[in-house]
């Protein structure tokens, strides 16, 4: 019986001398324990079908070898995940200095980074805890791939000081901009304020000079108007005395109309 025939029996039809056979056929043919192959998808299936038809019995789950062989699957999911993060993390760096340069400097090109190589990042190989079909016979450990060990790590470049240093010019003069619009906004309030209370204050003067031109008109229309009663009554006395002396002119008349009228008669 030869390696291949004892994979093709049958479970059903598989008797426990054949088994045994195949025992001695593996050890005869793999001295070295180290060269045996390593269990299969089918190795498995074929163990399970012989444990469930009870030609073979289920061998001790040993926890502390399955805790040893999740270990390095935990520890490269974590260099994955890191990998992952540095990647995310300086393409959004270059990202934002493109960005940048591209505010700042719009004439020249736009900067071109190379896509980083998702394919190696996202490369896990599959581990799965499979139960070895023959448990008399140890089998090697299964160790991680070389090359998984090996693979040069993608090292994120260092941040750049340059989109830092941009951006804080960018602001300062973007603040400097803004203080400047403030003053002259705070200047300009300051000149329309002032303005308003010069306009105000010359109006409260301008009405307290009218006020005070027509309080003094006011004391010379009184003054004016005692003035003119005053004359009135002198303009009455003086025409009922003007009257009195035409009276008497006329009567002086008369009577000198008379005595001459008495001296000629007498010659």
């Amino acid at each position: 019986m030869t390696y291949q025939q004892l994979f093709a029996l049958s479970a059903a039809l598989t008797q426990p001398n054949d088994i045994s056979d195949g025992l001695r056929i593996l050890a005869d043919a793999f001295p070295d324990q180290s060269q045996l192959p390593f269990p299969t998808s089918v190795d498995e299936w074929l163990a399970d079908d012989l444990c469930h038809s009870g030609l073979l019995a289920m061998p001790p789950i040993d926890p502390l070898s399955i805790f040893k062989q999740q270990q390095p699957i935990h520890h490269q999911h974590q260099q994955q995940q890191q990998q992952q993060q540095q990647q995310m993390c300086s393409n959004t760096s270059q990202h934002d200095l493109q960005q940048a340069l591209q505010q700042l400097l719009p004439v020249s090109p736009p900067l071109t980074a190379s896509p980083p190589n998702l394919d190696r990042s996202l490369e896990s190989p599959e581990h799965q805890l499979r139960v070895p079909l023959f448990p008399e016979i140890p089998r090697q450990r299964v160790l991680m791939p070389k090359t998984s060990t090996n693979c040069p790590r993608t090292i994120a470049p260092r941040p750049s000081t340059m989109p830092v240093t941009v951006e804080s010019k960018k602001r300062s003069v973007d603040d400097m901009n803004n203080n400047k619009d403030g003053d002259d906004i705070a200047v300009k309030r300051q000149k329309n304020t002032d303005a308003a209370r010069r306009s105000r204050l010359k109006k409260l003067k301008r009405m307290e000079c009218l006020e005070e031109r027509v309080s003094e008109l006011e004391t010379d229309n009184t003054r004016l108007t005692t003035r003119i009663a005053v004359l009135e009554s002198e303009k009455s006395g003086l025409e009922s005395k003007d009257r009195g002396l035409e009276e008497r002119v006329r009567i002086l008349e008369q009577q000198l109309a008379e005595a001459h009228r008495a001296l000629t008669n007498n010659r």
